[in-house]
């Protein structure tokens, strides 16, 4: 990933250039309006909001909230009233917040346990007992024609009206909010892990140390965590944000830098690991030389083992 830049009107005029970045992850956290959640219900055949509701608020933002929910959920009695409800309260004219607010923490509660089927609308089966089709252009389910109805019956039209809204992103620097990170990567697990420590180990040891197991020795020399039942032989290093686990045995003259060490790991005699992963029950036999590499749980290296290249990795 990177940056790519490219002209507004390719070569035609020298105005200012577009630049699309490709190398930003998603965080997988959203804040919506109120209306959004009515949206969901209009369309239950939706099931991601990450692949199917966001690229929607997406390609109907400039078109208005009622291009949102389309012409063809208006056809639904409920949706039309959901619509016209949300209508309403943009321009205004309701002012029940509490109502809503209720309504999204039952939306919510009910998400949670569960009691949905189907996609993230589907809270109850429709008319004829079946849960909507997924397949329908709009998620709606349109009712079965009556011949019955009068033409005073007949669907209204489609609102005319226009309500803007806008979906923007907010690009969090990996400076400014180490917390704030999808570890899709080893470096970027281990970026993650050493941020979380060193803000650990600045905080006052009655605050800190109801964050970690109890029994955990912290070390703010050396910038690591070391969880109880471990055992250390002599003259073990450990520094550069390293965490290592419980029930863990660190042999004699090993050197740990950056490196995140799970339960039930042993390492054996004069061993360097660094910027590395350590599956839980991986055992690491004596002077092994393990550089930005990951260890698989239950993986056995034997003595005398250096890594070649960087991103290896040892597997069962």
């Amino acid at each position: 990933g990177g940056l790519l830049s490219m002209s507004s009107t390719a070569t035609v005029d020298h105005s200012p250039t577009i630049s699309l970045r490709t190398d930003l992850h998603d965080v997988h956290l959203y804040v919506v309006s109120n209306w959004v959640f009515e949206l969901i219900h209009a369309r239950p055949s939706m099931q991601s909001f990450q692949s199917e509701v966001l690229p929607l608020l997406i390609s109907r933002q400039y078109r208005g909230v009622e291009a949102a929910f389309g012409p063809t959920a208006w056809k639904v009695e409920g949706n039309r009233e959901r619509l016209g409800k949300v209508l309403k309260e943009l321009d205004g004219a309701t002012d029940d917040g509490a109502i809503a607010c209720d309504k999204v923490s039952t939306l919510l509660g009910m998400y949670a346990s569960g009691k949905m089927s189907g996609g993230l609308g589907s809270f109850l089966p429709n008319s004829d007992g079946d849960f909507p089709n997924p397949a329908d252009e709009l998620g709606a389910v349109t009712p079965k024609a009556d011949p019955t109805l009068s033409g005073s019956l007949l669907c209204p039209p489609f609102p005319a009206s226009k309500h803007a809204y806008a979906v923007s992103a907010q690009v969090l620097s990996r400076e400014a909010s180490s917390f704030t990170l999808r570890a899709c990567t080893l470096p970027s697990l281990l970026y993650g892990c050493g941020a979380v420590t060193s803000q650990t180990l600045k905080l006052d040891p009655a605050a800190s140390s109801s964050l970690v197991a109890k029994g955990a020795t912290l070390s703010a020399k050396f910038n690591s965590i070391l969880m109880p039942s471990c055992s250390m032989g002599e003259k073990v290093q450990t520094k550069g944000c390293t965490i290592v686990g419980g029930n863990v045995t660190l042999g004699d003259r090993s050197k740990l830098n950056n490196v995140v060490v799970m339960d039930g790991v042993s390492v054996g005699n004069n061993c360097v690991l660094q910027n590395s992963l350590v599956g839980a029950n991986a055992k690491i036999g004596d002077n092994c030389n393990l550089r930005d590499c990951q260890v698989g749980p239950g993986a056995e290296v034997p003595s005398g083992t250096k890594t070649l290249e960087k991103g290896e990795a040892f597997h069962v």
